[in-house]
């Protein structure tokens, strides 16, 4: 692939170009011969390597560095995004499957407040992939501060969903206790959302908020596991204040 020894810098470029033009098979051949890959672990090329793969499912590339790497599992980037949250955009749903089997601190916010359960309530998945969108639901919907996690808008993913129009999606976070008359930055319920969607598919305007006697789910990340210091972006979600 080079005709003289490149340096740091010029293969980190190289490979990231290769990746653009969906070369991943020439991407991971040269990953796999070369005993100089530490960059991947040091440097932010390294991440941007590792979050071009997650867009573009090269599943292969994602997976060795994972595998060899695994501290880049929930690096967080600017954007306060991991590799994660990147393919849940780009709706890359062989990559989700894999990193979704690994050691995934679902906890995590991106700058503007957003978990991957806000970003999953405005996608609904091509019938072959409702499979793997579901299990990623499933894992979030399991903890109560990503059910009720606010953006900085004040937006949950309550409202997301009812905003899109996500039937499947608003039912299964009201059956697992979100907040139905949780109110945005600018005082706008979920059901405010569904009258600005293109289908109201469900009425929330008689629903009552869930009865708080229960206590919170308990995440499965230990403080050990995910401290402060250990995750770069730090993102938190913000708890909803409503109470009921």
């Amino acid at each position: 692939m080079f005709l003289s020894k490149p340096t740091q810098e010029q293969k980190a470029e190289e490979l990231i170009d290769c990746l653009r033009k969906k070369r991943s098979e020439t991407v991971l051949k040269e990953l796999e011969n070369s005993k100089e890959n530490d960059w991947i672990k040091n440097t932010l090329k390294g991440f941007k390597l590792l979050r071009l793969a997650s867009q573009i499912d090269s599943v292969g590339v994602v997976s060795y560095i994972i595998e060899h790497y695994p501290e880049r599992l929930n690096y967080q980037d600017v954007y306060g995004k991991s590799c994660l949250f990147y393919a849940v955009e780009q709706e890359q749903w062989n990559t989700v499957k894999y990193l979704i089997s690994k050691n995934i601190n679902y906890y995590m916010a991106d700058k503007n407040g957003n978990s991957l359960l806000h970003i999953l309530a405005k996608i609904k998945a091509k019938k072959e992939y409702e499979v793997i969108y579901f299990e990623l639901v499933q894992k979030l919907i399991s903890h109560r501060r990503i059910v009720r996690g606010k953006n900085i808008l004040g937006e949950t993913p309550l409202h997301i969903a009812c905003l899109n129009s996500h039937k499947k999606l608003i039912q299964l976070l009201i059956d697992n206790k979100s907040l139905i008359h949780c109110k945005t930055e600018k005082g706008l319920t979920p059901w405010d959302y569904c009258q600005f969607s293109d289908k109201i598919c469900i009425d929330l305007s008689t629903m009552n908020d869930p009865d708080d006697g229960t206590p919170n789910s308990v995440s499965p990340f230990s403080n050990e596991s995910f401290s402060d210091s250990e995750q770069s972006g730090g993102n938190k979600l913000k708890r909803s204040r409503n109470t009921s």
